[in-house]
Formats: structure tokens, sequence, C-alpha cells
């Protein structure tokens, strides 16, 4: 199935889901915590506006997946909202085997980035995902959805598939302006994402652009 049709629900959700989402603390206990690296785990990174090709370092703690590690991480989706857009300037993809699409990144609203299975497991509290950055005046820059295996079999072991709740990773404006543009996205998609399968990343097309 394709990007398109995965995430062909974005933007589905009702208002009051949709404001929850970006009040809440992306991170949860014993889920897989996602941030900037200037910043915290449930803290978005307040950008100003105009943004103009701002790069964002975004890392993930495999200590926060159940059982304290993984074993490997697949179709992370990044997504820009609003007018933002991500563009290539100092973009390098640095989760374990990393593979992403679209490939070559030139730039574009969305990327999505797959690591290979890392039979040792990572047990670190921080750990690179991937540097991209950001060009526009209103919106989110947010890890959307994706999978792992956690760490919950014996001795911390292989255990699981987990899916990846969504984080928002940076907001522009700075906090006080209204920024609500394209939060249906964030929620839509993790709404697409329990009612589909995951695939490949190298099977994927563009996701429809939500605004």
């Amino acid at each position: 199935m394709s990007a398109r049709r995965r995430y062909e629900g974005l933007g589905a959700l009702p208002a009051m889901l949709l404001a929850a989402l970006a009040l809440a603390s992306p991170a949860r206990a014993g889920g897989l915590d996602f941030w900037e690296s200037s910043s915290s785990p449930g803290v978005p990174r307040a950008l100003a506006s105009p943004a103009n090709d701002v790069p964002l370092d975004i890392d993930y703690a495999p200590t926060t997946a159940e059982g304290g590690g993984l074993y490997g991480i697949s179709e992370v989706l990044v997504y820009a909202t609003g007018d933002l857009t991500l563009s290539a300037t100092g973009f390098a993809c640095q989760t374990f085997g990393c593979l992403y699409t679209p490939f070559p990144f030139s730039g574009g609203s969305w990327l999505l980035a797959s690591g290979a299975d890392n039979l040792p497991g990572e047990f670190a509290s921080s750990q690179d995902l991937l540097t991209i950055s950001v060009t526009g005046t209103t919106g989110y820059v947010a890890v959307v959805s994706g999978r792992y295996l956690d760490a919950t079999g014996v001795l911390q072991s292989l255990g699981t598939i987990q899916d990846i709740d969504p984080h928002i990773i940076a907001e522009v404006p700075e906090p006080g302006f209204p920024a609500a543009l394209g939060l249906g996205a964030l929620g839509g998609a993790a709404a697409a994402r329990k009612r589909s399968r995951h695939r490949g990343p190298e099977s994927a097309s563009a996701p429809d652009r939500v605004t």
C-alpha cells in the first residue's frame, strides 16, 4: 500500500482531540521518546517566524522503549504541517543502517526513515535519528508514526513490535502565536497507522499535503 493511501485520512480527527495533542506532552512512560536535541523530551523546540533553513537534530531514547531498549526502528514518518517545508540543507540520516525515502532527498513536506535490524540492541539514553532543516512561517514538524522492536524478551532480549506515538519536534512561530495549522496531520496519521500495516520505505510514495 502506498504512503498516499496509508495517510489519506490525515486531518480527520475532531478539533478537541487535536487541541489535546497540541497541549499534551508527547512523551509517555514506557513509550519511545523523540525530541530535538537542543530541547528535551516532551518539549517541542520553539522557532521564531520566519524560519529559514533552520537545522533540526532529531533524537530518540532507546531506554524509553518497552523493556528499556530496542532492536530496530522502521518507517519513522517526519512530517511538516502548515506552510513549513523540510529541506536537505545539512541532511543526514543517522540511525543504524538507515534507509529513507524519497531518495535522494531534496526537500518537501515529509520524509520516511527506517533503520536496519540491530541485533546487539540499542540501550542508550540518546540516539541520533536524523538531521534535517525547516523553512516557513507557521506550523509544526513532528514524528507522526512508525514502528520499533522492543526489548521485552527474556533478559532484555528481542521482544515485540510497538507503534510510535506522534511527537511534536518543533513549532513555528514561538509559543503564544496561533500555530494550529495542520494539527490534523498528526492525529489523523496516528489513526491511519492503526488501520493499516506498514511496509518497507522503498515502496512508499508521497502522502497528501495537509494544511
